[in-house]
Order: C-alpha cells, then structure tokens, then sequence
C-alpha cells in the first residue's frame, strides 16, 4: 500500500504542468505557478479544498514528509483509503472540543482521479504551445532502448 507515494507523486503534478509553460532557461516555477494551475485545472471540481491547500498540502508532504504545513488552515490533512469503511472527500471536519482543532479529508483515489482529469485538462488546452511541446518532451519517461550514447540496447528511465 503505497498511498504516502501516490499522495506524494500527486502534488507533483501542478509543478510539473505549470513548469512546462515556462521558459525553464530563465524562470523557475513558483508558488504563483503553482497556484494558479490549480485554480484553473484543480479546485473547480471541489467545493472546499483551495488551490492554496494544494500548495501546503504539497509542501508538507514534499519538504518534510508530514501531511500538513505550518501556513495552513487545517490543523490536520485526512486521506481515506480504499480500506476506508466509508468515504470521505472534501470535507472540512472541526473539534469542538478544548483543542478546536480542524481536518480537510479527502479521498486518496478521488484526488488521484481530480488531479489526473486536470492534467489531462491542461494538457488538452495547452499541448500546441511551444514551450508546452519542447518542455513534454523532456519530462523524465522510460526510454525502452536505452539513451544513446551513453547506455543503449536496454530500458532505462531517464
């Protein structure tokens, strides 16, 4: 059960999509990129979840392997899991309790599903653009016969 990684590989894909409209000879993708694809691609399809929570979301994750970041709103990111009885996906749930604490939850192969529908999106709006087309082609694949000249005859991922 790999979920950690799939949740992980996930919030990969704004800055791999926002990343290939850039110039990456000059700029670099920034939390604005980041956001933006987001709110152009993503957060249509919730109700609750923000293109921001994405972004700390993935930074938790990414930078310190924690579901949850000092900047964001809930105290406490939720996956449900097929194993779930039950799902739960875009809710915000709140303690009323002493602590007052809060909880986006979500369900790990409904976000899986948000997110490859606006990749495929966003691919499908942007895939003439220029640097759309010379970025794609580079963003590491499998090669089946290797990468000539330095290793050929065999799969490599490069």
């Amino acid at each position: 059960r790999l979920y950690y990684m799939a949740v992980a590989v996930t919030l990969t894909i704004p800055d791999i999509c926002a990343a290939a409209e850039l110039d990456l000879a000059t700029t670099n993708v920034k939390k604005t990129h980041f956001v933006a694809w987001c709110e152009a691609y993503l957060t249509p399809q919730y109700g609750q979840l923000t293109a921001d929570d994405v972004y700390h979301l993935r930074g938790g994750i990414i930078h310190t392997g924690i579901f949850g970041h000092r900047d964001s709103r809930f105290d406490q990111p939720i996956f449900t899991t097929p194993s779930t009885r039950g799902t739960v996906h875009d809710v915000v749930m709140a303690n009323m309790g002493p602590d007052q604490k809060s909880a986006m939850c979500l369900d790990i192969e409904a976000f899986v599903r948000s997110m490859r529908t606006a990749a495929e999106d966003w691919y499908a709006a942007k895939r003439s653009e220029p640097n759309v087309q010379a970025n794609v082609a580079r963003i590491v694949r499998e090669h089946p016969n290797g990468i000539d000249p330095f290793i050929v005859g065999g799969p490599v991922v490069g």
